[in-house]
């Protein structure tokens, strides 16, 4: 069939069963998947059967593709203006944050606009640092110190103001030229996160963007998670092990972070 072809009714010919009728074209629009060239001729046949042989059709019937894209994306904010949904503003801001998309790739699936995507993605940005400002993001004052000392000191670490380590996200859009730059170890382009953790998941500190060609004593020379304390400006910890008073909290890490004194790392054989 050609892609230019035009059905026309046949008013002399016998009446058909509607529902018998577009049952068998549903079928045969399945069987024919794999042939495009049928697939599409049941196809024609199907919608003209749908908007012309049935006009009166008491099956149910979806509105245009117009209107439903009207009715999808037209609603009433709370100055009851016509604008683009909440859910559609939030979808698009999750798919950048979720996929790394960039911003015109989110026209074709929720049918928004470049402008109204970053000025949504600006705001959502903004809500979250408004609402966690004032419990993640911000160095612990005197009396997060406090609960973090006595978090560690319940768990057999006095002194212990938090978990350090260093991971690997991944950036699957990393463009060719920084590839080598942000390939490590991983063989894969990635972006290195270090993070401070108390055992109750309260992230305190990340320092994130790196390239993933470095390894954590890298990352560790270039945070400012020691930068008060090199200042004196570090909050006063007091704890005493085996006898011995000391006046400097410490972080857990891993064997390969250098042998300072604020970093306990793990004992093979105790």
């Amino acid at each position: 069939m050609s892609t230019t072809t035009v059905l026309d009714v046949d008013e002399d010919d016998e009446s058909v069963d509607q529902k018998e009728y577009m049952s068998i074209i549903g079928s045969l629009l399945y069987l024919t998947a794999t042939r495009p060239d049928i697939h599409f001729e049941y196809g024609v046949q199907g919608s003209f059967a749908y908007h012309f042989l049935f006009p009166c059709s008491t099956m149910p019937r979806a509105p245009s593709y117009g209107v439903r894209r009207r009715n999808r994306t037209l609603k009433r904010n709370a100055a009851h203006q016509k604008g683009l949904s909440c859910l559609q503003k939030a979808t698009t801001v999750f798919r950048m944050l979720t996929y790394g998309v960039p911003v015109d790739a989110t026209d074709e699936y929720v049918r928004i606009g470049e402008s109204t995507t970053l000025k949504s993605l600006r705001r959502f940005v903004k809500v979250v640092i408004d609402v966690f400002e004032d419990e993640y993001l911000r160095t612990p004052n005197d009396n997060d110190t406090a609960r973090l000392l006595a978090l560690g000191e319940e768990r057999g670490f006095p002194g212990m103001l938090g978990s350090l380590d260093c991971m690997h996200w991944r950036w699957k859009n990393c463009l060719s030229a920084y590839q080598g730059q942000y390939s490590g170890h991983y063989h894969t382009p990635t972006i290195i996160l270090e993070a401070v953790a108390s055992h109750d998941l309260w992230i305190w500190h990340a320092f994130f963007g790196l390239p993933g060609s470095l390894n954590d004593i890298n990352v560790l020379h270039r945070s400012p998670l020691f930068a008060k304390l090199s200042n004196g400006e570090a909050p006063q910890v007091n704890y005493n092990i085996n006898g011995h008073n000391y006046s400097m909290g410490y972080y857990l890490a891993d064997g390969i972070y250098p042998s300072w004194a604020t970093l306990v790392k793990t004992i093979l054989e105790p």
